[in-house]
């Protein structure tokens, strides 16, 4: 199996496919992995794609359960996508 978290692995795809974002920061807000202020940061980010940019640059630093609680998620609000890139090895 691949090392690191899946997140890390797939980082680049996650990126560039995500769509429904404003859901899963709302997740990450309610547990916490997300300040009030990053919430808020992250929400004025104009594109998708830099929004998920910004939790890799700055939350998910944080370690294993900031990453665990995007999977989660990732797995509610993007399920195909991340049945995708289960599928992928």
């Amino acid at each position: 199996m691949a090392k690191g978290h899946f997140v890390d692995r797939h980082q680049i795809e996650l990126i560039k496919r995500v769509s429904n974002i404003n859901p899963i920061l709302d997740h990450l807000k309610d547990k916490e992995v997300l300040t009030q202020e990053q919430y808020d940061q992250a929400r004025a980010i104009p594109t998708t794609q830099d929004k998920m940019r910004f939790l890799f640059r700055g939350p998910l630093k944080a370690g294993e359960p900031s990453k665990d609680e995007l999977l989660s998620a990732l797995e509610k609000e993007e399920k195909y996508l991340i049945k995708d890139l289960r599928g992928k090895k």
